[in-house]
């Protein structure tokens, strides 16, 4: 389990990062521009995300494998589990199913 801690500091990370730029974008619209209140903050977010989609490519790309390495696991277990109730199911349907 300790490989997966480095997967959750990457997430955390991004996720402060993109908080960070959307905090600053914001502050900056409603420091230097007369937008306020909602028309601020919707600027902000599209301009924040359009920053992170260049400046955090490579924390985006560490926090996808983790997300993915994360559903797969997820997956092959339902995987697991669904074969044995399968097998159950078909141990019990047939005459003498025990074994």
């Amino acid at each position: 389990m300790t490989t997966d801690k480095p997967r959750w500091i990457a997430l955390l990370a991004y996720t402060a990062l993109r908080i960070l730029i959307f905090a600053g974008v914001w502050l900056l619209l409603s420091l230097l521009t007369p937008l306020r209140g909602l028309w601020s903050l919707s600027l902000a977010i599209l301009v924040s995300g359009a920053i992170s989609i260049f400046a955090l490519n490579r924390q985006r790309d560490a926090v996808s494998v983790g997300v993915s390495g994360f559903f797969t696991r997820l997956n092959d277990r339902i995987d697991v589990s669904t074969r044995a109730e399968d097998d159950d199911e078909s141990d019990e349907t047939q005459p003498g199913g025990e074994r």
